[in-house]
């Protein structure tokens, strides 16, 4: 059964959604953008279903009451905070870390920032901060990654994405198999673990274990936890 809850951390509040046993394992999974913590409906199931306590937050900007208004309030280290004042909010000394597209660059911030209260990282395309810098410089990843600068525009953003025919964000949900409030994901089949450490090997039940997976299509999740 889905729970919707508001967690109170660092003088703000994130709206979030939550399955499974209070006594399960923690797996907090992190959204990308323009996503929502409803992007994770499916899989909070699935890890419910596990056994596992899975609670997916609304970040920070996502959250009506977590929104600051000054840019600092946005950087990396205040994200990171958020996630790790979460995790204590839940009393949860380590906690299984997923996250997706910005999500995953927050999550392999945390990992190696705190990596003694990080179970398992999974990071959904979003590669190792190392190699997603080698790309910048040798291969077209700068071209592709051109839009993060174009948001830090004043105003420009706003007019982009707030266009209600196909080239906003109710388009580019629509197209990416979204609802048009971005709340209804395509279901993503959970992964077969064989398949998955063929796949990924070295990504299987291992402590401190991190899987990367890349790709248009990603048809699996490989948390190390079952």
């Amino acid at each position: 059964m889905m729970e919707p809850l508001q967690l109170q951390v660092r003088g703000l509040i994130f709206d979030a959604l939550a399955a499974g046993p209070s006594t399960g394992e923690l797996v907090l999974l992190l959204h990308g953008f323009p996503q929502t913590c409803a992007c994770w409906t499916p899989l909070l199931g699935t890890l419910a279903a596990a056994g596992y306590r899975a609670v997916a937050p609304d970040q920070r900007g996502y959250s009506p009451k977590a929104r600051p208004a000054s840019v600092q309030a946005y950087r990396m280290p205040e994200l990171v905070a958020d996630v790790v004042a979460i995790a204590d909010r839940l009393d949860a000394e380590t906690f299984h870390l997923v996250g997706h597209d910005w999500g995953g660059v927050v999550a392999w911030r945390l990992a190696g920032q705190h990596p003694e209260r990080v179970a398992t990282l999974t990071a959904v395309s979003t590669p190792h901060p190392r190699a997603f810098a080698r790309a910048l410089v040798a291969g077209t990843q700068a071209l592709r990654s051109a839009y993060i600068p174009v948001f830090r525009l004043p105003r420009l953003p706003e007019l982009l994405l707030g266009h209600t025919g196909s080239g906003g964000c109710a388009g580019c949900w629509l197209r990416t198999g979204w609802g048009p409030s971005g709340s209804t994901p395509t279901p993503a089949p959970w992964p077969n673990r064989e398949r998955c450490q063929r796949r990924w090997p070295g990504t299987g039940r291992l402590p401190r274990s991190a899987c990367g997976l890349l790709g248009e299509r990603t048809d699996a999740v490989c948390l190390g936890i079952g």
